[in-house]
C-alpha cells in the first residue's frame, strides 16, 4: 500500500529539487499513475483539482530515455508533459511515498 500528503499542492519541501538530488537523497516519490488515481480521487471527494500553483514530479516514472512526468492542473484540464530528471525550480515539486 501506498500512501502521500493529502495536499492540493505537492510537498513545499521538496521544491527546487531536481529528480536526481531527490534520487539521491533516497526520496521516493509518486508514478504517474497514483497521481492521476489521485487527481480523481481528490475531483470525487471535492470537485476540486490538485496542483493548482504547482507542479508534481512523477519521479516514480521514467520514459524509455530517463525523462519523467510533470502534471498540474492547467485552469481547464489535466496536464502532462515529460520532463527532464535534471530540471529544478520552485514550481516543481515531488510528493514523497510512504510504503506500509
Amino acid at each position: 500500500m501506498a500512501w502521500f500528503r493529502d495536499r492540493v499542492e505537492a510537498d513545499e519541501e521538496l521544491s527546487d529539487l531536481s529528480a536526481i538530488e531527490l534520487e539521491k537523497r533516497k526520496v521516493f516519490g509518486i508514478t504517474l499513475l497514483e497521481r492521476e488515481v489521485m487527481e480523481y480521487d481528490y475531483f470525487n471527494r471535492t470537485n476540486g483539482h490538485l496542483d493548482i500553483d504547482s507542479m508534481t514530479i512523477c519521479t516514480g516514472s521514467r520514459y524509455l530515455c530517463g525523462d519523467l512526468p510533470r502534471v498540474r492542473w492547467d485552469g481547464k484540464k489535466f496536464f502532462i508533459h515529460w520532463f527532464f530528471t535534471d530540471r529544478e525550480s520552485p514550481i516543481l515539486r515531488s510528493r514523497q511515498l510512504f510504503a506500509f
